[in-house]
């Protein structure tokens, strides 16, 4: 017999539990990578005037939820990851030093997506709207931002418990708070680089308020579910998913019905916290749905794992791919876009397939042959600082 203190955290599932928690939670990302290239690419492909049915409304307002669904489950899983090491991330230790290095990646790779002169010494030659345009904060920045303030936050709070509670009350706070934040003329009183990440006002399309919010919560349903449910995903969805999206959307459809907004005007589709609560409960509604659909799952095919595992990465690649960057040329100005219903198909399906081809071979690359991806790691980053000297 074992004997265990006070401050332990619940026994750990048992494998096929923890299969049961990748697979539930791989299954949305996958799907939610898949929206994402579908809805990019039909907004370059298709002509304006097929994306003008209902039909199409509503297939935007599901592929909208991708980006809710990745910033959830990136908190979610930010959480189910912290448990079972807490203890290395309570000081400096190699894991967390790796952690935070990856964080900083997607930061400066949403950056790049944007990166604004062909040399290095022509930044002295920026003018302010290039220099906005260069520092709009895009979900990659979204995310490594708060991912690296989650980090920190384990730091303050100490324990699993806290940490949730903690990030809760400053999702709900972020929440109740954007309306405010967005009539404030922030670039007045900060950098241009810094006030991008509090309201949309220089261009930016994910800042943190209200978007972190969506990653607090996830932080939050983590706690829950590694806490009470680590070996009963359906019992998860049944409990706090199912209820708590019924809940969110019903209260977020009322509240909007109350004829005056106390926490100030704005854009409903952007700004409101009852429209933020829409939104968080449509995507607990989709996960309780993919938890069910997952059950009998001990593993995902290897493409879909693939998408799930590198979605970050896809995201980079196919923006790239079809609005073009600094160092190459988008689909968008190569092709004479738009097209009809059938060609525009086809455009998805190639994108689809080309994207799921390159996540597939990039995860088979890093699992069996690790010096050829660290090889391909250091000639990019080689690439990159050879073209801007």
């Amino acid at each position: 017999m074992t004997s265990s203190s006070p401050d332990a955290r619940a026994p750990q599932p048992p494998a096929a539990a923890t299969r049961a928690r990748v697979v539930f939670v791989d299954v949305a990302r996958a799907l939610a990578v898949l929206f994402m290239i579908m809805g990019h690419s039909l907004n370059v492909f298709l002509a304006p005037e097929y994306q003008q049915s209902p039909g199409f409304a509503a297939f935007m307002f599901v592929r909208g939820l991708t980006s809710c669904t990745f910033l959830m489950l990136s908190g979610f899983a930010f959480m189910i990851a912290s448990a079972k090491y807490w203890e290395a991330h309570l000081h400096l230790s190699l894991r967390l030093v790796r952690r935070l290095r990856r964080f900083v990646f997607f930061v400066l790779l949403g950056y790049a997506m944007r990166f604004p002169v062909e040399r290095w010494a022509h930044f002295q030659f920026l003018t302010p709207d290039r220099w906005r345009y260069f520092l709009t904060v895009d979900i990659l920045q979204c995310i490594g931002m708060t991912l690296v303030a989650l980090e920190l936050l384990v730091l303050v709070t100490r324990t699993p418990r806290r940490f949730a509670l903690t990030a809760a009350a400053l999702g709900a706070g972020i929440v109740l708070a954007t309306p405010a934040a967005w009539t404030v003329d922030w670039p007045r009183y900060l950098p241009v680089g810094a006030a991008a990440y509090l309201s949309p006002a220089t261009g930016s399309l994910f800042p943190v308020l209200p978007w972190a919010a969506f990653m607090l919560l996830g932080v939050a349903l983590g706690e829950v579910y590694v806490t009470a449910w680590p070996a009963d995903p359906l019992a998860f969805a049944r409990r706090v998913l199912l209820p708590g999206g019924a809940l969110l959307v019903a209260a977020g459809l009322l509240l909007h019905q109350i004829p005056f907004s106390p926490l100030g005007d704005g854009e409903f589709a952007k700004v409101s916290p009852n429209f933020f609560m829409i939104r968080a409960g449509c995507v607990l509604l989709v996960l309780a749905l993919v938890s069910h659909l997952a059950r009998a799952m001990s593993h995902l095919p290897r493409v879909a794992a693939a998408l799930a595992q590198e979605s970050l990465l896809i995201y980079f690649i196919h923006i790239l791919v079809l609005y073009g960057s600094r160092w190459n040329t988008g689909l968008a100005r190569l092709l004479p876009v738009p097209f009809g219903p059938v060609t525009a198909v086809a455009g998805v399906a190639a994108m689809l397939a080309s994207m799921s081809l390159m996540a597939w071979g990039w995860n088979w690359t890093k699992r069996r042959h690790r010096w050829v991806a660290f090889g391909c790691r250091l000639g990019v980053a080689a690439g990159f600082w050879l073209s801007i000297r």
